[in-house]
């Protein structure tokens, strides 16, 4: 969705307890709830709460109340942290400003993180770990991605291939020879990228291994 549509649906949020109170219980335990404040079960259990509801959105009568303002805020919340999340054009479609590199093969979008699929980098503590790092950090730091997420996990990570305009991340690094192809997970798309001297100096993880 755009944001746009998001903010369609904040009215739909705002009236919440008008729509609830207009199905149930019926109007009348509200009229009688605002006559006789020690009523009836249905009275007491229902009607204070729906009338209370009512007038925090702003349809009824009496004073809202703290209960009714804070379903307001609620929904003023909500409708927020839907602006601000990162722009999703599609379920699978991820993209904004890389704002941390971990390593040579996961960036943070946002405060999303993100693991390139198909991508072997070395741990920071191996032979060119850290530099594959900073050519990552060169690479993409501050600058808006796009990124094609899978749908799958690894730890805190979401798997994709991104993108810096129109030029695959995974393949520059690995073209740069501070990674590696990842078999099992790039269907050797990457194997032609390896640099075999730099290739020599690092080692492939088991779980890439087909």
């Amino acid at each position: 969705m755009m944001y746009a549509q998001y903010l369609l649906l904040f009215p739909y949020f705002a009236r919440l307890p008008e729509m609830r109170c207009k199905s149930y219980p019926p109007r009348k335990y509200v009229r009688r709830a605002a006559g006789h404040s020690h009523g009836g079960k249905n009275g007491r259990r229902f009607g204070i709460g729906c009338a209370t509801a009512l007038n925090a959105a702003g349809v009824g009568d009496r004073k809202p109340s703290s209960h009714g303002g804070r379903a307001l805020r609620v929904a003023v919340l909500v409708a927020l942290v839907l602006v601000t999340t990162p722009a999703l054009a599609d379920p699978t479609i991820l993209t904004g400003g890389v704002t941390k590199v971990r390593d040579g093969d996961t960036i943070e979008v946002g405060k999303i993180p993100i693991r390139l699929n198909g991508v072997s980098a070395p741990e920071i503590n191996e032979p060119l770990g850290p530099e594959s790092r900073y050519f990552l950090v060169d690479l993409v730091m501050g600058k808006r991605v796009r990124c094609e997420l899978d749908g799958t996990k690894t730890y805190d990570r979401w798997v994709g291939v991104c993108y810096l305009n129109s030029g695959d991340i995974g393949a520059a690094v690995i073209g740069a020879g501070l990674a590696l192809d990842c078999p099992r997970y790039s269907g050797r798309r990457y194997a032609k990228l390896e640099v075999p001297a730099a290739a020599l100096r690092m080692r492939l993880p088991k779980y890439c291994k087909k």
